[in-house]
């Protein structure tokens, strides 16, 4: 069914169209509630969307974090500072291949959960190809599965050698945990 307008559109003084919303979602006088009363379809139809803009405009604690984009920074590094020190203790090891494969992964052992282990993978990065965003920046992540294995797989931009890499790490120990 064809929905028409009862009435003509006009021109607000900022050049817009406007309909008359109740009109325009009417046909024959009968709304597309089925109530021939104007008020009662204004509030059938302002209901909904009190709603959805209430649940649109929910607080971060409820969904998400509470912190400042600087308290976030802060620990995003004490976190890295944590991950660093636990491989220098040898609680975090990298074992397998030289990571230039995915035959070849680069094992990330020890890894508490998916947090610790990415941020291990830019750690082993940055041990081999320097300072980020100085020395190499990150262009890609992905992730892989095969062979009922998991596997990262990062690409870089060595800006020194200007090439790109790709390193593969397993991270079946601490995929899925959090």
């Amino acid at each position: 069914m064809l929905l028409k307008p009862a009435s003509e559109p006009v021109r607000n003084q900022n050049g817009c169209w406007l309909w008359n919303l109740i009109e325009a979602a009417s046909y024959r006088g009968r709304s597309l509630t089925g109530s021939l009363n104007p008020r009662k379809n204004m509030i059938k139809f302002i209901l909904p969307c009190i709603l959805i803009l209430t649940l649109s405009c929910t607080s971060p604690e409820r969904y998400g974090s509470s912190l400042t984009p600087g308290q976030q920074r802060e620990q995003i590094g004490l976190q890295y500072q944590k991950t660093g020190e636990r491989i220098e203790k040898g609680q975090i090891r990298f074992d397998g291949g030289d990571g230039l494969s995915i035959e070849n992964a680069i094992i990330i052992n020890g890894a508490e959960n998916e947090k610790e282990g990415i941020i291990a993978e830019l750690i082993y990065i940055g041990k081999k190809h320097g300072e980020k965003n100085a020395d190499w920046k990150p262009i890609m992540q992905g992730f892989l599965n095969k062979n009922g294995k998991s596997y990262d797989e990062i690409k870089i931009e060595d800006i020194k050698n200007n090439n790109n890499i790709s390193y593969y790490f397993d991270i079946t120990a601490f995929f899925g945990k959090y």
